[in-house]
């Protein structure tokens, strides 16, 4: 599972071997803005987007979508490293307790 923002990074996902993605922060952001509407509304556009971006790539069903649909060339730019296990050597110092 993945965290995104735009329709067309759920195709990129899916066809990138994703089985399924998380859209929660676009969501709560439609809804402290505008409630019920707002969830409606963002998740009608990320639908929109990744149909428009299916209708580019010539697909009609989720299950027509493969890696060679997208790029990844330059994906390792993207990478985001995870932290290091001896933070705490660096002056990482966690929340501390309530």
């Amino acid at each position: 599972l993945l965290l995104l923002l735009p329709g067309t990074d759920i195709f990129k996902a899916i066809a990138l071997g994703a089985k399924g993605v998380l859209v929660g922060r676009p969501v709560i952001y439609g809804a402290a803005g505008y409630g019920t509407a707002g969830v409606t509304k963002v998740l009608q556009l990320l639908k929109d987007e990744f149909r428009t971006a299916m209708m580019l790539c010539g697909t009609t069903r989720v299950d027509e979508i493969d890696s060679s649909m997208v790029s990844i060339k330059s994906l390792h730019h993207h990478y985001v490293a995870s932290p290091n296990p001896d933070m705490m050597n660096y002056g990482y110092e966690p929340f501390a307790k309530l």
